[in-house]
């Protein structure tokens, strides 16, 4: 195993939140350093925000019953 390889890892890793040794060594051995990374930017360059069903977006107002 080489340096990219190693790097490839760590960067699909931080990537998927992953943030332990196991995590890393299961990428290599499973060859997923080799996997293009998913973008993390839309098209205007801005970070997207990771889907999951307690983020409501910003027409949600849980405040105040309409």
């Amino acid at each position: 195993m080489g340096q990219k390889r190693l790097v490839n890892a760590c960067r699909w890793a931080y990537n998927h939140g992953l943030y332990n040794y196991p995590a890393i060594e299961e990428i290599l051995k499973n060859r997923q350093d080799e996997l293009p990374l998913e973008e993390n930017e839309n098209d205007n360059g801005q970070k997207r925000i990771p889907a999951h069903e307690n983020i409501r977006g910003k027409d949600y107002s849980g405040c105040c019953p309409g």
